[in-house]
């Protein structure tokens, strides 16, 4: 478009960097590993040059830019992507004639209306997301209140938490950020449209009282000649570390009497 016809040589220097970036993807897709990926000679050959035009490229983007900044300063309040968009277009409408100058002239002065209005909107707009916001943040805290563990949650999957409770399969996927070593749940098929949080939370506790109960039983088989590893085998790996403390804590108690 425009840009290619003030900057020729740079409209053709970039199209030989993309042509050959596509090279260099195709090859990757077709070697797969990554270490033989990166190990590739073409690649070292022709990252460095492709980084320098494009280096140049950018440079010589941004002073074409910049001019077009300076002979229309609102420029200055649109981003890179955003102007080249508009230049783009403007472009388009040159190349349709002057019937249609006249239209460009209208939706520039609309622009200008929309602009002023914009900033009539915003501020007002601004200030009801941020009561919307605080509002949102005492509901999510009155949540966590009421269930503690959803201070381990991020207030978007707290969000989606309430918002699909009434599907529990949708939400798999998040009980292990509530609960240490649940990652899945099978629901009832009576009450699957409701989460017992307070019941799974109930359940998760009292297997971990039964682990460590059924551990602290076979510590004195510990003493009587069972060995740490077969012990280690038959519970799990913390609440072996903690039958491991219970019979230290014996011994320990045992040679202070003795």
């Amino acid at each position: 478009g425009d840009i290619a016809k003030q900057m020729p040589m740079e409209a053709k220097k970039f199209s030989q960097i993309d042509k050959d970036w596509v090279k260099i993807m195709a090859k990757s897709a077709e070697t797969k590993l990554v270490v033989p990926c990166c190990q590739n000679d073409m690649l070292k050959q022709m990252l460095p040059v492709l980084g320098q035009g494009l280096e140049t490229c950018q440079k010589s983007l941004e002073s074409y830019l910049e001019g077009k900044r300076n002979k229309f300063p609102r420029f200055y309040f649109t981003s890179d992507p955003v102007l080249l968009k508009i230049q783009e277009v403007l472009a388009d409408r040159q190349g349709l004639g002057e019937d249609h100058a006249e239209v460009g002239r209208d939706e520039a002065r609309r622009a200008v209306l929309q602009n002023d209005m914009l900033k009539q909107l915003l501020p007002v707009l601004g200030a009801g997301l941020e009561s919307c916001q605080k509002s949102l943040e005492s509901y999510l805290e009155g949540k966590r209140n009421k269930f503690p563990r959803f201070y381990f949650t991020s207030d978007p999957v707290l969000l989606k938490i309430l918002s699909q409770g009434s599907d529990p399969e949708s939400i798999q996927e998040d009980f292990e950020k509530l609960f240490d070593a649940i990652n899945r749940v099978q629901f009832d098929k009576v009450d699957k449209k409701k989460i017992m949080l307070l019941a799974l939370q109930s359940e998760m506790q009292r297997s971990v009282r039964k682990e460590c109960r059924n551990a602290a039983i076979m510590c004195p088989q510990i003493m009587n000649g069972l060995s740490l590893t077969e012990f280690g085998n038959q519970t799990i790996a913390q609440v072996s570390l903690l039958g491991i403390q219970l019979v230290w804590t014996a011994d320990f108690q045992d040679a202070l009497t003795r």
